[in-house]
This record gives structure tokens, sequence and C-alpha cells, in this order.
């Protein structure tokens, strides 16, 4: 949790805006309470509540049928990506390192190093 300002002087009849940012790294429900100290008064309380989602992604096809494949031919077949979330997805397509699990994972990001990567690797793409 991210809040700003963390101090300052308020004085007679301003009104300070104060952004309190969240970011979710379990999901489900939660519950946090905040205290604000000031001087000369008492304590205020605040809480926040909110659920951390997670994505909700989805293949429009269960599997890709290569069929036979020639030895040093290439044979591309298409699968659509659907996000039916509430909320935007970063993701990272690549080959695992060893070939020999032939997995294809989507990861997603949890910080700017890797968004920075794949938008580097965007630009070798086109």
């Amino acid at each position: 949790i991210e809040v700003t300002p963390l101090r300052g002087t308020l004085e007679v009849g301003q009104v300070l805006e104060i952004a309190i940012t969240l970011t979710g790294y379990a999901f489900g429900h939660f519950t946090l309470p905040i205290t604000c100290h000031f001087q000369g008064t008492e304590p205020l309380s605040l809480r926040l509540q909110g659920m951390v989602i997670a994505p909700k992604l989805e293949f429009d096809a269960e599997k890709l049928e290569f069929g036979t494949v020639s030895f040093g031919f290439e044979n591309t077949q298409i699968v659509s990506l659907h996000n039916d979330s509430d909320i935007p997805v970063k993701f990272e397509a690549y080959i695992a390192a060893d070939e020999s699990k032939q997995e294809f994972q989507i990861l997603l990001f949890d910080d700017e190093s890797n968004e920075q990567q794949a938008e580097d690797d965007d630009d070798v793409a086109d």
C-alpha cells in the first residue's frame, strides 16, 4: 500500500486529496484498517475493502492438430486467446528453454522489467 502525501499541513477550510494505491498480490477478499494520526486530535480510521481477482483467460480451442509435418517444413496454426476479465492482462509467450518439455507458457507480469522485455520482444517481432 502506498499513501501520498504522507505528511503536510491542512490549512483552515482546505480539502486534501489523499491517494491510496493498493497492489494486489494475494487472491481473494481483503479488509485493511488504516489509522491516521493528527496533531492535537483523535486518530481517524478508514477501512479499505476489495477483492483481488485472477484474470479470466480462455483459448478458442482445446488443441491444435498439426497432422503430419514434413521434416524441415513449417505448419502454422492459429489460436485466439480471449480475455474475459474485468482487468487487462499483460503477457509474455515463450517456448521453455528445456525443449524436451515442449511447453508454451504465458506469464503474468509483476514488475516493469518483464514488461519492458516484452515490449522489446514485440519490437523484434514487428
